[in-house]
């Protein structure tokens, strides 16, 4: 069994390293919630539009550059450029930013409307 004297300073030792845990996370949150982990970060320059998945680890990814998008293909292995397209900054946006979709009678609407068209012109035959 321990001795007095160590047992009182073994039960110090281990409320100040509880109090000074405590003060560690309480000093975190207040961090997080001050936003400094935002100070000093550079706006961002590179942004992925969207990404269309084609299989198994495949896909391709509309990424806008300051000068551009560049449409990429993206495998396991290797990631490759296919086109770049020049677009004045700000000109491409996120689907879904900009207006509402349509809606499914309209678009079920346009769809009936070029079936007939084309029906019309001896498209699909039945």
């Amino acid at each position: 069994m321990m001795a007095p004297e160590l047992m009182g300073a073994a039960l110090k030792m281990m409320g100040l390293l509880a109090v000074l845990i405590a003060g560690l996370l309480a000093l975190l949150w207040g961090v997080r919630r001050a936003g400094a982990g935002r100070w000093g970060q550079r706006p961002r320059m590179l942004r992925v539009i969207e990404t269309c998945p084609l299989g198994f680890k495949k896909s391709l990814t509309m990424v806008q550059v300051p000068d551009g998008v560049l449409v990429l293909g993206i495998s396991g292995d290797r990631i490759v450029r296919l086109d770049k397209v020049d677009t004045p900054a700000g000109a491409v946006s996120p689907p879904g930013a900009g207006g509402a979709p349509p809606s499914f009678a309209a678009h079920l609407a346009r769809l009936t409307e070029r079936w007939r068209a084309a029906e019309g012109e001896g498209g699909p035959s039945r």
